[in-house]
């Protein structure tokens, strides 16, 4: 073959490459790059947003149960799932996931003074929400048999 024919196929070959990579390689980029949580937070029962460490006062003689809702932002985030802790042991309080963004609080014991939960993402932002459970109202009656 002529090194002339052989220059204009490598020079082709090399414009070919530039072309498709200037089309294609934002989409392959698009494609691999991880969306982080931006926020997390709670919300009440009105859909506004608490206050991180945030003090909620319960009635536990009304119920041993409360329900939590939080919001993960950013909508597109590769990974918006969460962990919920807590500084109770597993014989005093359970907490029970309902959905993607809400949970339950199950006092196991009526010696529960307060828990603080944190919901933290589990992606690589690390970002949390903190919120404690304060014991308030009148005392639990136990009917003594």
């Amino acid at each position: 073959m002529n090194k002339k024919l052989i220059v204009l196929i490598v020079a082709l070959e090399c414009v070919f490459s530039v072309f498709l990579v200037s089309i294609f390689g934002p989409m392959i980029e698009a494609l691999h790059s991880k969306v982080v949580v931006t926020d997390l937070y709670f919300v009440d029962e009105a859909g506004e947003r608490m206050k991180d460490e945030e003090t909620i006062t319960v009635n536990l003689s009304q119920s041993l149960s409360y329900d939590f809702r939080f919001v993960v932002e950013a909508e597109n985030a590769t990974d918006r799932t969460v962990d919920i802790i807590h500084n109770r042991s597993d014989e005093e309080i359970e907490i029970v996931q309902n959905d993607d963004f809400s949970f339950t609080v199950h006092f196991l014991s009526i010696d529960v003074q307060s828990v603080t939960i944190i919901v933290r993402a589990k992606d690589s932002s690390q970002k949390t929400a903190t919120i404690t459970l304060s014991r308030g109202g009148s005392d639990i009656e136990i009917d003594e048999f």
